[in-house]
């Protein structure tokens, strides 16, 4: 009896455990590439649902797909109200990405990355969609 205890009690406590792990979810571009050295990437957030979405990151990657800090970013700074976009963005990024990670889920959210001329911050015809 004693040893059905203990192994109920690591199984609940497994369970408990694993439903910390599905609360987090990611949406991320794949890389951009632009050959301009004055190349940023600017990343946008929509919650098209009607709950606020709380944003825990917002990041941009390399080529190496290292997350990179985000100088300008207002996603993280309160959640994200229904009807709303934030955006987070930076400079001297010649290979662009963008990835967000969010408390609970992403199904209502829509998430847009594009190159940009870091210099007059023109598109320049590089972009894709976070999924």
């Amino acid at each position: 009896m004693k040893t059905m205890m203990i192994a109920l009690s690591f199984a609940c406590f497994q369970v408990t455990a694993l439903v910390g792990v599905v609360d987090a979810a990611t949406l991320a571009t794949g890389l951009m590439y632009w050959d301009d050295g004055s190349t940023g990437t600017s990343c946008f957030v929509t919650n098209v649902g009607s709950k606020p979405v709380i944003i825990t990151s917002a990041t941009l990657q390399d080529a190496e797909s290292t997350n990179l800090a985000a100088p300008s970013n207002n996603c993280t700074t309160a959640p994200l109200a229904p009807g709303h976009t934030c955006f987070f963005d930076g400079a001297n990024v010649a290979y662009g990405g963008g990835k967000i990670e969010v408390k609970g889920n992403t199904k209502s959210l829509r998430g847009r990355c594009v190159l940009r001329n870091a210099i007059n911050g023109d598109v320049l015809g590089s972009a894709a969609d976070m999924r």
